[in-house]
């Protein structure tokens, strides 16, 4: 018996798996694993892992870590650590040591399909090919992307490239198993004479080399933004993404003419247009470069390849390749349209033809040619709201379908073809037009209505067949259709009355709406068991005190049930009342401080009936009536019971409008969400509501003052100390101040107006004066008659707008070119301030030197600090640290995340450990980490991010620790010490900002560069004030240089109101 365990331990030992599996691990982070998880987890075994992993600055990297534990669970796993840094150099050791006959390339951040690799093996073993090539999916598709699925296709086995060019679009070396000598075999490549080549150039070239290819058409890998699949990022890495397209387009020299196509028309022209987006912040050698490969890329005006890209992209691409000057700033200007309110060209219909509307190309140069209307500009977007049987056979459909850009009433009356699985057309049924009311919100285009696209119809079909739909429709005599996609909300099935034992289920498959035959009794609209206790949410309504009262069932019978929202910035529980047969309500306070905008998953937490000392926890579940399209939360007048308030009515306009609202979101799992959203209605978040709205006629100007402080985002800073000084001084004027919703604290004197609402709009166009620290909407445009006081909001650390331009946005940049000009005054804390800030914001007008305003409110001395520490729960002998870090790029939430962030602090080196700095120095940390960056909670500290006043926080404490804030230049007024804590010092200054002279070198500040050394400094500063007995007695703020400087301002503002 033991002979047998080492002959079969032998043979393993020998055994040559049929595939290799590389995984590329470095700069994976913390998907890694799953990764890794992922090719493990494959129905198909025959397999090894190769991970290539980076070397640790001590004994092992995380990557090795992480690699090195699964290799002990699973043989199948080889660790390879790095040779070169990580770089794709490394891909060739790799494929030196892989074993298997055939190989693929995973990135450590992306992860293979359950099954893929017996899929696409299956269809080598059919056919004998070299390569198989599949499908993958962005897990953060992008906004208005091409649906590009349809009905599943069945696998194209052993053609030559030359007829399936199109798999040379995507180049996914995760899609892509070949043979390993096609990976390793340099014939393509070493011409380039480029190291190292990134994967794309690598999978082109294994495709260009193959001599039969299978296309299976199903999604086998899954790839996040910076994945090394998909190559350079033009926003992180266009130099390298721009070498790559040149590699690629110099590989496909030589291929045959219908490949060159596809490779240009799918992937290298989109290329070109990500890399003109970003050019503005490049050198110019960069934009030459760009402008060379273009030309090479491109074809004349007259060539074909143009109709098969989209009329915006071609503009972009032709101005591109143009070397005069007026066409450089056509590119520009076209750019910045595009990103602020182009996203689309409207079309109009002249003598019978589509064309773009004229005033939208007034300023474009480009042949005439490349401004007609091809077929793929013409694009039918359709959403399914809902399809539910109304019979065994009948099925009753309604959502929305319209061409972007087109005027509804242009479009033909949609028909809907009911495909069988062969293709054939079984049926089509004329749809009956209606509105839509959410389309315009949907759409978010500011120059069409698509209200009238609203489609309802009623689908006879037959039994014991599956089918598809495809919405079809014609604009101008050119025939348009796409395939309907499933309805909103969950993926379940939802079945028909059944006929003979057998019935009809409608559900989701590949994302469209599918029918087909099912086993009476198979589950279908109700939600299958998950687990021992299931929590269904049935409905949800929004109290005027912006309290959401979420209600449902509950199955198990649980003694206690705790309803969860959650995100990856932190989770809030709130107690649900349970009733009589299994019916529970909780209500979320969306004004609570731990809520912010932003969306949250709704799940649960529970103490079974017959396990009183244990919690289980689960996602709720949608039912029937919320399960669909987004839901907005109606809103219920008190007393309880009243009506229910209309989506498109807010109850007693600007000031009666709750300090919330809410969305209740059902994703394709079943699961719930609830997205916390200012204020507004539908109506006016719509974007070409909101363009009607900013251009009509405005009122006569008043004498009011309009005021905001970072976007509405705060209540406090410099607008807010000029807005109580002047109520405190009975100015008579209207005094408005901006909110982006009702949780944002409201300075003393005035009325709050909603950002974005009707009130909102009328109170910027119409106020004489306007106060701002920030920008204002990119549409506002000064009126005559109108001054402009901008109180900026910091003396200049870190580097800003033209001292730094390549951190900025070009949309930010356009925006500031037109809005600093319309500047009035600018406050400066002192002449350095003023010279740095009219450099940078090319300001060339007035400039207040003087004590910022919202330093007044560190005039309170201990009165003050006693009544914050009391409301903090700190003593008034108690040590306190306050740490207030400035803002990093890499920690900025996600756009449309905001409340969900993860950051605070300098989250990639040296983040300060609260829990150890507290427990050293026996004090209280408290936590203060900028709106940019919002962050959950740092153990060890008070999180004071949500406090009204910063400067009233500064004189609570006792010390300051902050790094390229312009805090320091208040907290000096204090007295009081402060410490620069800068552990990211070079990389902040050289790589991500800039910071202007010898900052910290020449503040005078005590500087740590890493935890012990930040310890060190505060332990001695704190032992300077105990020895010195200045803790209960901080030193006053002289009053005079702030409170002149508002009488100053003060006077500047009423001058205009009279």
């Amino acid at each position: 018996m033991g002979g047998r365990r080492l002959l079969g331990a032998a043979l393993r030992a020998v055994h040559r798996p049929r595939l290799s599996v590389i995984v590329q691990a470095v700069g994976a982070g913390p998907h890694l694993e799953g990764a890794i998880r992922s090719v493990l987890n494959q129905s198909f075994k025959d397999l090894e892992v190769v991970v290539v992993v980076g070397q640790g600055a001590d004994t092992q990297s995380a990557g090795e870590q992480v690699a090195t534990r699964l290799s002990t669970k699973d043989r199948r796993v080889r660790v390879l650590p790095s040779e070169r840094g990580g770089d794709l150099g490394d891909l060739e050791a790799a494929l030196k040591r892989a074993r298997g006959r055939l190989v693929t390339i995973v990135d450590g951040g992306d992860a293979l399909v359950a099954g893929a690799c017996q899929r696409m093996i299956q269809c080598l073993d059919l056919s004998g090919s070299d390569v198989v090539v599949a499908r993958s999916r962005s897990l953060t598709p992008s906004p208005g992307a091409r649906q590009r699925t349809g009905p599943p296709r069945e696998p194209r086995l052993g053609e030559p490239l030359v007829q399936v060019p199109e798999v040379v679009e995507d180049l996914v070396a995760g899609a892509v198993i070949a043979r390993r000598g096609l990976w390793t075999r340099q014939r393509r490549l070493g011409a380039l004479r480029t190291s190292p080549v990134s994967l794309p150039a690598r999978t082109l070239s294994v495709l260009l080399t193959a001599t039969r290819i299978d296309v299976l058409d199903e999604e086998v890998y899954t790839w996040r933004v910076g994945s090394v699949a998909r190559g350079p990022n033009a926003d992180t890495e266009p130099a390298a993404l721009l070498t790559e397209v040149g590699t690629l387009t110099q590989m496909a020299a030589g291929a045959p003419p219908s490949v060159r196509r596809r490779l240009v028309a799918g992937r290298l022209s989109r290329d070109l247009v990500r890399l003109a987006e970003c050019a503005y912040r490049e050198r110019s050698d960069f934009v030459c470069g760009l402008r060379r490969t273009a030309k090479r890329v491109l074809p004349t005006a007259e060539d074909s390849l143009w109709d098969s890209t989209a009329l915006l992209d071609r503009l972009v691409l032709w101005l591109l390749t143009r070397d005069d000057p007026a066409s450089a700033e056509e590119l520009e200007d076209l750019i910045g349209r595009r990103l602020e309110d182009l996203n689309r060209l409207p079309l109009i219909l002249e003598a019978g033809t589509l064309r773009p509307e004229p005033r939208f190309l007034e300023r474009i140069t480009v042949p005439g040619r490349l401004t007609e209307v091809q077929d793929v500009d013409l694009r039918l977007h359709v959403s399914t709201d809902t399809a539910r049987w109304v019979g065994p056979r009948t099925l009753e459909v309604r959502g929305c379908a319209w061409v972007w850009g087109v005027d509804p009433s242009l479009t033909d009356r949609p028909v809907i073809e009911v495909v069988d699985a062969d293709g054939r057309v079984r049926r089509r049924t004329e749809v009956d037009r209606c509105q839509a009311p959410r389309a315009d919100l949907e759409a978010g285009d500011p120059w069409r209505s698509y209200l009238p696209s609203g489609i309802t119809v009623r689908l006879r079909l037959e039994p014991g067949s599956t089918v598809w739909f495809r919405v079809v429709t014609r604009v101008a005599g050119r025939r348009v259709w796409t395939w309907m996609p499933q309805p909103a909300g969950s993926s379940r099935w939802r079945l028909a009355p059944s006929e003979s034992g057998q019935c009809l289920a409608v559900r989701g498959e590949r994302g469209l709406l599918q029918v087909a035959p099912v086993e009476a009794g198979s589950w279908g609209s109700e939600l299958p068991p998950s687990m021992p206790i299931d929590v269904v949410l049935l409905g949800a309504r929004l109290a005027a005190d912006a309290t959401l009262v979420l209600s449902g069932t509950v199955t198990g019978a649980p003694v206690e049930l705790d309803i969860v929202v959650s995100c990856s910035g932190g989770r809030m529980t709130v107690p649900a009342v349970l009733a009589p047969g299994g019916e529970w309500t909780a209500n979320l306070d969306l004004v609570d401080p731990d809520v912010q905008l932003g969306t949250y998953t709704v799940g649960w937490s529970a103490t079974p009936e017959d396990e009183s000392d244990h919690r289980i926890e689960g996602v709720c579940l949608a039912g029937e009536g919320i399960d669909g399209p987004a839901i907005e939360a109606p809103i219920v007048p008190a007393p309880a019971g009243g009506a229910v308030v209309p989506d498109d009515v807010v109850p007693g306009g600007g000031s009666g409008r709750p300090a919330r609202r809410a969305r209740i979101i059902t994703r394709r799992d079943g699961s719930v969400a609830v997205a916390v959203i200012p204020p507004l209605t539908p109506r006016e978040r719509s974007r070409r509501s909101r363009r009607l709205l900013v251009e009509r006629e405005a009122e006569a100007l008043r004498p009011a003052v309009f005021m905001e402080s970072f976007g509405g985002r705060s209540g406090g800073d410099n607008p807010a100390a000029i807005c109580e000084d002047l109520a405190a001084h009975d100015v008579r004027a209207p005094l408005w101040w901006s909110v982006v919703d009702g949780t944002v604290p409201v300075p003393s004197g005035a009325v709050p107006v909603v950002v974005g609402s009707q009130e909102w709009v009328e109170a910027l166009r119409t106020s004489r004066v306007i106060v701002t620290n920030d920008h204002l909407p990119a549409w506002f445009s000064k009126r005559e008659g109108q001054h402009l006081l901008q109180t900026w909001h910091g003396t200049p650390i870190k580097k800003l707008m033209h001292d730094a331009p390549r951190t900025l946005t070009l949309r930010y940049l356009r925006l500031m070119t037109r809005q600093v000009p319309q500047w009035d005054l600018l406050l400066a804390q002192n002449p350095e301030a003023g010279r740095r800030l009219q450099q940078a914001l090319g300001y060339h007008g007035q400039v207040r030197v003087g004590e910022y305003p919202r330093n007044v409110r560190l005039l309170g001395g201990a009165e003050v600090r006693q009544r914050v520490r009391h409301e903090l729960g700190i003593g008034q002998e108690q040590p306190v640290i306050l740490y207030a870090p400035t803002w990093r790029e890499s920690l900025r939430p996600e756009k449309g995340a905001a409340g969900c962030g993860t950051a605070g602090g300098p989250g990639l080196a040296g983040a300060l450990d609260g829990e150890h700095l507290a427990d050293r120095l026996g004090a209280v940390v408290l936590m203060r980490s900028h709106h940019m960056n919002r962050a959950g909670r740092v153990p060890g500290t008070i999180d004071v991010s949500g406090y009204p006043s910063v400067e009233e926080l500064m004189v609570a404490a006792d010390i300051l620790v902050s790094d390229y804030s312009s805090i320091f230049f208040d907290f000096a007024l204090t007295g009081k010490p402060a410490v620069a804590y800068v552990p990211d010092l070079s990389s902040y200054r050289d790589v991500e900002r800039g910071l202007y002279g010898q900052w910290p070198l020449e503040s005078g500040l005590p500087i740590a560069v890493d935890h012990d050394g930040l310890v060190s400094h505060l332990q001695r500063n704190l032992g300077d004030i105990d020895a010195a007995g200045g803790r209960c007695a901080p030193p006053e703020v002289d009053p005079a240089p702030i409170l002149d400087n508002l009488a100053w301002i003060r006077g500047w503002v009423t001058r205009f109101l009279s």
